[in-house]
């Protein structure tokens, strides 16, 4: 069977960024679980993210709207990553918001 687009770009952004000392740890989806980010980022020091991998032209979903408002609002930083690229985007200001599409 065949992985999605977000599966395999998950798999390298998590090689990547366990290579530079990150750790992550992927939430499983689940009615429990509807709207968290995919990983939970850890860095030595207490450093926290919260990552969510979607493809180029992938949208938020209202439940993830929902969830990220609410994680923000807790002072959680929540990133959208969509390339290996944008991995250096854990040292600036979290652009989850930047994603929501109406």
């Amino acid at each position: 069977m065949a992985k999605q687009p977000e599966a395999i770009l998950g798999n390298h952004i998590k090689k990547y960024l366990e290579v530079r000392g990150w750790r992550l740890i992927k939430l499983h989806g689940n009615q429990f679980q509807s709207g968290l980010p995919d990983y939970v980022a850890l860095y030595p020091g207490g450093k926290i993210k919260w990552i969510e991998i979607k493809t180029p032209t992938g949208r938020l979903s209202a439940r993830q709207i929902e969830k990220f408002s609410l994680l923000e609002k807790m002072g959680q930083q929540i990133y959208i990553l969509t390339c290996l690229e944008e991995c250096k985007w854990l040292d600036m200001p979290p652009n989850w918001s930047t994603h929501v599409r109406f």
